[in-house]
């Protein structure tokens, strides 16, 4: 679970969709392949001019995993990069995680 803050700064209201992007491990498990950065979570939040909002990004299980035939779905475990921002080229927050085994 991942907390921020959103800010309008402009003088009109609109919406903002905050995103987290999650990296792939730094040693692939053989066999699996993960996107440089993937998409792990989001939201749509509105906003007057001037307001901000604590927002709850989520990622899911889901996004950890990887798929191996003889034993379904595996967490990925170690360090991963995690970014938010506006979309994956506008990423200005970075943080290094750790997915426990």
């Amino acid at each position: 679970m991942l907390r921020l803050r959103v800010t309008n700064t402009g003088s009109r209201a609109g919406t903002a969709v905050p995103q987290a992007y999650l990296g792939g491990p730094a040693t692939e498990p053989p066999g699996a392949a993960f996107a440089q950065r993937a998409l792990a979570a989001y939201t749509r939040i509105s906003l007057r001019p001037g307001q901000s909002r604590i927002v709850t990004l989520t990622v899911p299980d889901r996004q950890l995993q990887y798929w191996q035939d003889a034993r379904g779905w595996i967490t990925a475990p170690g360090k991963r990069r995690l970014y938010v921002g506006a979309s994956e080229r506008a990423s200005t927050l970075a943080a290094t995680v750790t997915i426990p085994r």
